[in-house]
């Protein structure tokens, strides 16, 4: 389905489900979820809407602090003398879809290109990654990855583990206990609303369980191509931010927290293809 056929889909969505807002979302340099919202009725009124976003969102690091331009860089960077110029989201509707937690709201992920010069931002993880797969099908290869996000769950709400300095946090659960069904079961009240949640949002779970840190939860889910997939793990992570928030828990998906106790893995299942054929099996 091109992107036009997947807007009027979407726009028929919103009219369905009563949308009243629409959040553009994308990716910034780390994995962050930056974007802005919209009143429905704009999309409804002119389908071809778009977004701008200050360049300013490319130097900001995880805390959201700008940083200095790589030394030695040659290439564009965002800058007072260029004013900061605008980005614009570029929707991709084929990743549309109701957020069922937040009242009538929907979400879309987008790419960036510069809003002047008009020139795509090559250099963004989901444009860098589509860049890849096309490379990969014009060498006759299909490409299918899954993704498993571990994640450490504390007893936490933002602000008292900011006040804390993210240091002694309290977690979910005391003890490691890797796939303790009987922990999971304990854990359940906290962690199955997430899990339905995610699900109802069209995220393709298809094992969950309790990991070996303490809180640590683990979601695996099924193959996609390789930007479906990294959408994914990239809506993962923003979801359960949004959804642990919203019943006073604090979710970390930070590799390792401090230089003791427990690291998250993100495991990344990936093979090539040749139509319905894996590439590299080899029957002898």
């Amino acid at each position: 389905m091109n992107n036009q056929a997947a807007r009027d889909r979407f726009i028929e969505q919103i009219k369905q489900h009563n949308i009243e807002s629409i959040t553009f979302v994308g990716s910034d340099l780390h994995g962050m979820a930056r974007g802005k919202h919209i009143p429905a009725s704009r999309l409804l009124s002119n389908p071809d809407t778009t977004i701008n976003m200050s360049s300013f969102m490319t130097m900001m690091d995880c805390a959201g602090h700008p940083y200095n331009p790589p030394e030695g860089g040659k290439g564009w960077w965002p800058s007072w003398e260029e004013g900061f110029t605008d980005l614009e989201m570029i929707p991709d509707y084929s990743t549309a879809r109701i957020v069922p937690w937040h009242n009538d709201n929907a979400m879309v992920l987008c790419n960036f290109i510069h809003a002047e010069e008009k020139w795509p931002l090559e250099f963004m993880p989901r444009s860098l990654l589509q860049g890849l797969e096309k490379r990969v099908a014009d060498l006759g290869y299909s490409s299918k990855f899954t993704v498993e996000l571990e994640w450490l769950l504390f007893r936490e709400t933002e602000e008292s583990a900011f006040e804390k300095g993210y240091r002694n946090l309290k977690a979910l659960s005391p003890t490691t206990q890797c796939y303790s069904a009987t922990r999971s079961g304990r854990d359940a009240p906290l962690v199955e609303p997430i899990r339905r949640k995610l699900q109802e949002f069209g995220l393709p779970i298809e094992v969950w369980s309790a990991e070996f840190g303490p809180g640590m939860q683990e979601f695996n889910f099924s193959p996609e191509s390789a930007t479906v997939a990294a959408d994914i793990g990239f809506l993962l992570k923003h979801c359960v931010r949004e959804l642990a928030g919203q019943n006073d828990l604090f979710p970390i998906f930070m590799a390792k927290m401090s230089m003791d106790g427990f690291g998250s893995g993100v495991h990344i299942n990936q093979s090539l293809w040749k139509g319905e054929t894996p590439a590299f099996f080899d029957e002898s």
